[in-house]
């Protein structure tokens, strides 16, 4: 069978009809014509949605608007307005039916999907603004991105606290090691850190213990070489 579609007639100014013609295989079969209300596709059409502001629309095999949410468009838009559209199907199909990129009939960069109708060779399409359909994908890097600086805050953070927790013990040391050097060996380190740093106090406290009671040993000596003999 064959099928020819007629011009597009408004009978009431609004509702678009086009008039599609059928002939059999034989010539007997005759033609058979009928004048279709495209508001029923225009129904349908407008019942699709994609996101919050995607839209669908249809077009016929020369690239004419048949179908769109604006039913003031079908069939009126001047080959200007409909050349974007026209364009953003050759990209579907130049990706083999993939998802592709464009613009619409306001300039708008979008992201369109196609899917024919077997046997008129219409197109329906649906596309969706490119920052909405990206939103989700936005979003997560955001999300991510806020992660990692505050990840990385954090570790800033933690390696200055973990910094200054090891300043001040080395400082006490270096105090301590400054008080023996200069022979005050009553000195004590104190140190409550519960680590590596705490132990290191008590050595050294028992250090400053022994150098303590070698220095009373050596004035005591000393001492008694002024009363006794040399070789006593």
């Amino acid at each position: 069978d064959r099928i020819w579609f007629g011009p597009v007639t408004f009978h009431d100014g609004s509702e678009p009809f086009v008039t599609v013609a059928i002939s059999g295989s034989r010539a007997a079969d005759g033609v058979a014509i009928a004048e279709v209300n495209l508001k029923f596709i225009w129904e349908v059409v407008s019942d699709i949605r994609v996101g919050r502001t995607g839209e669908a629309f249809v077009l016929d095999q020369p690239g004419r608007l048949v179908a769109h949410p604006d039913i003031s468009l079908v069939l009126r838009a001047d080959e200007a307005a409909q050349r974007p559209l026209q364009a953003l199907r050759a990209a579907i199909l130049a990706r083999s039916g993939q998802a592709a990129a464009g613009r619409d009939m306001a300039g708008n960069r979008v992201l369109a999907a196609m899917a024919p109708i077997p046997g008129v060779n219409w197109s329906v399409i649906v596309a969706q603004p490119i920052a909405e359909a990206f939103g989700p994908i936005y979003t997560a890097l955001w999300r991510t991105g806020a992660l990692l600086v505050a990840g990385a805050a954090l570790a800033a953070g933690l390696a200055y606290w973990l910094t200054q927790r090891m300043i001040e013990p080395i400082r006490v040391l270096e105090d301590g090691v400054a008080r023996i050097g200069a022979g005050q060996f009553e000195h004590r380190i104190r140190l409550t850190t519960s680590d590596e740093f705490e132990g290191l106090a008590s050595r050294f406290n028992e250090m400053a213990v022994e150098l303590s009671l070698s220095q009373e040993r050596s004035e005591r000596i000393g001492r008694l070489k002024r009363f006794l003999a040399p070789q006593v």
